[in-house]
């Protein structure tokens, strides 16, 4: 029989050879170093190896273990060998049910399709709360109870977080949305699967929007810092700053076209369609015409730097994944967290620059014209190019404050 010692000590020589330790069970060592157990053993008259596994990741103790139990099998009648790849199947099978591994197979289809920021909160929000209430369960048997158990979980998980923000009913919300996903992405290879989430939907209801708030001074300022220092992608910093100087929403900025840039008049040309598919009244859809945004000096300089890098392309602001789409809608927010600022969003952005405006003395009608707020009234229709030149310095001097800030 062997020992440890031995095991750890044989040597490779130029030709492959094996050491018995008993009953068939041998060590193999072969040239490149490589140790392997195997059972040798004779089946239906004809000698057959079985592989347990590789030294030193199988131990001498668990080789034997391995070995006993396929000895046990041979007792039996029954080839080792295919019971174990029988065993392997059923392994194999009953993973296949768990919604852990659904929710895997539907990342692994999306993640060339859908913006990184998307996968990877769609991947946080899994491991963090959906996984570890629903995992290891059988698709077939998650049932609508089990969902409103997992959004509950959720709850107390953000709200016993002192780091997190709200009481968790958008988080909680939002996975029940992801696990939909998974369901209906899994009953196109589950016969008979139906999707739980549909019963929880308002099980947990959202709570009032949390409206975008001003930024502080300090917290400005080391915005303007973090973000100088960021070494993340152009297109994710250019449309941060864009955000910044001309205080644009977030969707406008990215969904920032080179054909609508008109450099020699530094105007960029916002269209309606572009802001759309928000609240009925806040834009007024009576006209084609564009929301008119001036651009400082600090804008074309940005987007002179951007158009060796995406000026083949529509986008300002492209996704790192795929060249002819838009930077994705959470790279904003991400960046944001990745720097450290995970109490900012993009939308605080435009609210802090409004109230700065305002704070600094500059025309409220100016100010609205810029945030493009909607003016209900005939003159209000076509106003959306006035004051360019008065929206012009104030958005010139508003870079300029931004800059002397850093």
């Amino acid at each position: 029989m062997l020992t440890d010692t031995q095991v750890k000590n044989l040597k490779p020589t130029d030709k492959l050879y094996r050491k018995t330790d008993k009953q068939g069970l041998c060590i193999e060592v072969r040239p490149n170093g490589k140790k392997y157990w195997y059972y040798r053993f004779s089946f239906d008259g004809k000698a057959t190896m079985m592989l347990l596994g590789e030294y030193p990741m199988i131990s001498l103790s668990q080789a034997r273990e391995k070995h006993l139990n396929a000895r046990a099998a041979l007792k039996q009648g029954i080839n080792p060998i295919a019971k174990e790849r029988q065993e392997k199947q059923i392994a194999k099978d009953e993973r296949a049910d768990l919604f852990a591994y659904h929710a895997n197979a539907f990342l692994d289809k999306i993640k060339d399709k859908r913006s990184s920021g998307y996968v990877r909160q769609i991947r946080h929000n899994l491991d963090t709360y959906i996984l570890p209430e629903i995992g290891n369960k059988a698709i077939k048997d998650i049932d609508t109870i089990d969902i409103i158990q997992m959004m509950n979980r959720v709850l107390k998980l953000v709200r016993a977080n002192i780091k997190k923000h709200g009481t968790g009913e958008v988080t909680a919300e939002l996975c029940r949305q992801q696990s939909g996903l998974i369901f209906r992405h899994a009953m196109r290879s589950v016969r008979g699967l139906h999707d739980p989430t549909i019963g929880a939907k308002g099980e947990i209801e959202r709570p009032p929007i949390d409206h975008a708030r001003d930024l502080t001074l300090d917290e400005l300022k080391l915005l303007l810092q973090k973000l100088q220092n960021y070494g993340g992608m152009p297109s994710t910093k250019g449309v941060i700053w864009t955000m910044l100087y001309t205080m644009c929403r977030t969707k406008e900025a990215r969904f920032m076209r080179w054909e609508h840039i008109d450099f020699e008049r530094k105007l960029w040309s916002v269209p309606l369609a572009e802001i759309s598919r928000r609240k009925k009244g806040e834009r007024n859809m009576k006209t084609d015409r564009p929301h008119i945004v001036p651009l400082s000096n600090q804008m074309i300089k940005l987007l002179k730097d951007m158009h060796p890098m995406t000026g083949l392309g529509e986008f300002v602001f492209v996704s790192p994944k795929d060249f002819t789409k838009p930077i994705g809608a959470m790279t904003v927010n991400c960046a944001l967290d990745y720097m450290g600022l995970k109490n900012i969003s993009g939308h605080d952005l435009r609210s802090t620059g409004s109230t700065y405006l305002h704070g600094l003395g500059y025309d409220t009608t100016h100010i609205n014209l810029q945030m493009a707020h909607v003016d209900n009234t005939v003159s209000g229709i076509y106003n959306h190019a006035l004051y360019l030149p008065e929206r012009t310095k104030m958005l010139q001097d508003w870079a300029d404050y931004l800059d002397n800030l850093r």
